[in-house]
């Protein structure tokens, strides 16, 4: 009897034991793939802001900094902190964030410090997908070989008039780093709002070259309508004042 009493206790002081390692295990595979103090160099490529307040406004939120840049410029993001992966992930707050700094390159300036937004954890896209919240309602998961990220488009009506919007945004899958960034408004064929936000490596462009407004073909093409008018004009003129003889034998 009391040999089968120990027994028991035996089998229930393991069957906690492996209760206990059952849930100190962790359920993911994220880690992080750079260190505190990595650098790492982008370039705001694009940064077109109409005048109006929401433009303003959406700028900001997209890239704090973008208007103590410039357009064509450069930045450093500095890595100043990283959070402890935690064995275990079931929530959203779970998920560990980095931090960094935002300098100039030419001046060393800082422009802001504890971005979330430059590093991700890498190792397990899935779980960050599931619990980053990043897939809103209408947003496309990107997931390739290289990246990993959202994109979205849409539309709405403001003051009468249908605006379409973009927005994308990638991180690199190698080191979880932030890649690209674009975010664009437009209406009746002009953009409202355009951002382009890159990591940049030797060699590539550190301003994209402007794309043809709506307006700017309107008015060219107006122009080319007014060149036309007064042409034809002009050689009415220019006929009329030949003599009768000659035009009637043309």
């Amino acid at each position: 009897m009391r040999r089968r009493a120990h027994l028991t206790i035996l089998a229930l002081m393991l069957s906690c034991q492996l209760c206990s390692l059952a849930l100190s295990a962790p359920n993911h595979s994220l880690y992080w793939a750079v260190e505190a103090d990595e650098e790492f160099t982008y370039a705001l490529q694009r940064y077109l802001v109409t005048d109006e307040s929401i433009w303003k406004d959406i700028a900001f939120d997209t890239l704090p900094f973008g208007s103590s840049i410039g357009e064509g410029k450069k930045i450093v993001a500095r890595v100043t902190g990283l959070e402890t992966v935690p064995e275990q992930i079931n929530v959203t707050t779970d998920v560990p964030n980095s931090f960094c700094s935002v300098m100039r390159e030419n001046d060393s300036v800082q422009l802001w410090s504890n971005l979330t937004l430059f590093v991700v954890p890498v190792g397990d896209w899935e779980l960050l997908t599931n619990m980053s919240g990043l897939i809103s309602e209408g947003a496309t998961l990107i997931d390739d070989e290289h990246e990993w990220g959202a994109s979205r488009n849409g539309a709405f009506t403001r003051n009468g008039v249908t605006v379409t919007f973009s927005y994308e945004i990638r991180w690199e899958k190698t080191n979880g780093t932030l890649s690209y960034i674009r975010h664009r408004y437009s209406a009746s064929g002009n953009d409202l709002l355009d951002i382009v936000f890159v990591q940049w490596h030797p060699g590539m462009p550190t301003i994209l070259p402007p794309e043809l407004q709506l307006s700017t073909v309107l008015t060219a093409l107006l122009a080319v309508g007014v060149v036309s008018v007064v042409s034809v004009l002009v050689y009415k003129k220019y006929t009329s004042r030949r003599p009768i003889v000659r035009r009637l034998g043309e």
